[in-house]
């Protein structure tokens, strides 16, 4: 499609942001392409160039919010005086939708002292509509169905729960406050997943306001969330005049020349009639399709992982367990394979430690739906498991610190080294199976399925790179195991599963 003659600049988000003190460059055109509406530019861009800059005094941030909306419409949380940032971002922009005789009803709740401000209605009217929206959350079931067996699976579950509650909970409030109920049914679930998929699909940290990474808040930068990702994309966000979140939300009484913003500036030569690119850091495809509803397509994204997380026995069962993850410094359980296939250390520390609790390797599930527990060995060794426990144990607590504690754990014996590869290859073994075991063409071709194209597509991206990446790890395990093998024999060990093995190949020749 041929791009219109109006400059983004020109549109009234554009215009939003001047009369703020913003602006995008007057090059910038919007252009309907396969993503939806793309930035585009019909002249060249040189290195330096600011293509957009967002004042600090209209971005959307918690305390913004706070100061915007009434106690008496939406009163603090029981038995908590702070409201959760999420709820409340999600809250104002739905807020911006209410219209009709309930927008007059939402008006009686303000008072005097803390009136109702909803200043972002052109910024809220040039976000997506919720029919362009690709996120496993807008799928149809048919094709939520395509991502059985995937971390993603659920996480689109857990996410649809959360957000729900949160809904649920806020109309809950409003409701016992005395809010008119035809302002509570325009809080709806539909217009509330709308604005967390914009909050999930477009916030900045906070820390590009005022630099306070440690306290980071979601944020958005009217404007500068419209540039789309290219993980190599050359672009700093460049931020002028820094001030603290109070500051920004009362910026509006300021001068605009007065307040700082946030500008992406181009650090690449951007060649005529191109898109435009913002580079979101790196994110896994898995990451992408859940917040944003895209994907990177074949290997063109580096960053893609796949997601494994422990499960650990029940407290009952090893109830010192959490107390020694703690003292080592790994209580993470959630590790991430990269494309090349490599185990994380600190997995594998963390299963010598659960396989020197049993003989029974740890259960293990991937971050989703397929869990994937170990093999069982029925007979258990006691004495040298226990044994392995005590000198781990015993290591901990001698340590001076976490990183000599951890130390503990980078080797525990021959036995537990090959217990806790096979109890690897049984995760990975599983996860592979249940990645695989989904016929895309085959579900997605059936007469009562419901899956559109570009689904499909991204469906079969994110799973095709999930498959690559734990067959690399499969085949790395292999090595791992077979080294792990040469040096216990290099150190005069020897292992009865190799005698058996000799025994069974000498019975079937006979």
């Amino acid at each position: 499609m041929t791009a219109p003659s109006t400059s983004q600049a020109s549109t009234p988000l554009g215009q939003y942001l001047k009369a703020a003190g913003g602006s995008f460059h007057p090059a910038l055109t919007p252009r309907q392409d396969a993503y939806g509406i793309s930035i585009y530019t019909p002249e060249p861009l040189e290195p330096g160039t600011s293509v957009v800059r967002c004042p600090f005094s209209i971005a959307i941030t918690p305390t913004f919010v706070r100061k915007s909306i009434p106690a008496n419409l939406l009163p603090y949380p029981d038995h908590n005086d702070v409201d959760d940032d999420h709820v409340l971002m999600t809250l104002y922009l739905v807020l911006h939708l209410v219209n009709g005789s309930a927008n007059s009803a939402l008006s009686r709740h303000a008072s005097e002292d803390h009136r109702l401000v909803l200043a972002h209605e052109p910024y809220v009217a040039a976000l997506p509509k919720p029919d362009s929206l690709r996120t496993p959350l807008y799928f149809t079931s048919a094709e939520q169905a395509l991502l059985r067996g995937t971390n993603l699976e659920g996480a689109t579950r857990d996410r649809e729960r959360g957000w729900k509650s949160e809904w649920e909970a806020v109309q809950d409030r409003m409701s016992r406050a005395g809010v008119e109920q035809a302002v509570v049914d325009e809080v709806s679930w539909e217009r509330w997943l709308w604005a967390a998929t914009m909050i999930s699909s477009r916030a900045f940290p906070s820390s590009l306001i005022d630099g306070d990474k440690a306290n980071s808040t979601p944020v958005l930068f009217p404007g500068v969330d419209l540039l789309n990702h290219r993980p190599t994309a050359k672009v700093t966000w460049s931020t002028d005049k820094p001030m603290s979140l109070e500051a920004a939300a009362a910026a509006r009484a300021v001068r605009v020349e007065d307040v700082g913003g946030l500008s992406i500036v181009v650090d690449e030569r951007v060649s005529a009639d191109t898109q435009v690119f913002n580079t979101y850091g790196a994110k896994s495809n898995e990451e992408l399709l859940l917040g944003y509803g895209f994907v990177l397509p074949g290997s063109s994204n580096p960053a893609d992982i796949l997601a494994l997380k422990l499960s650990l026995p029940p407290t009952d069962v090893a109830p010192e367990l959490p107390a020694l993850l703690k003292q080592v410094g790994m209580e993470e359980l959630r590790h991430t394979v990269p494309p090349g296939g490599g185990i994380p250390g600190a997995l594998l520390a963390q299963m010598r430690l659960l396989v020197a609790f049993s003989a029974t390797p740890p259960p293990a599930s991937a971050d989703g739906p397929a869990s994937a527990d170990g093999p069982v060995d029925d007979e258990q060794d006691e004495e040298g498991e226990g044994g392995d426990l005590t000198t781990i144990v015993d290591r901990i607590q001698a340590a001076k610190d976490s990183n000599s504690a951890a130390s503990a754990l980078e080797f525990v014996s021959w036995e537990n080294e090959l217990d806790v590869l096979d109890a690897l290859g049984g995760m990975l073994e599983q996860k592979a199976q249940a990645l695989t075991s989904v016929d895309l063409e085959a579900e997605a071709s059936g007469d009562d399925a419901k899956v559109r194209p570009e689904v499909l597509e991204m469906i079969r991206v994110y799973r095709s790179g999930q498959i690559a990446i734990v067959q690399a790890a499969l085949a790395h395990r292999e090595q791992l195991f077979e080294a792990t093998v040469a040096r216990a024999q290099e150190a005069g060990v020897d292992f009865a599963f190799e005698d058996e093995m000799d025994d069974d190949d000498e019975s079937d020749t006979e």
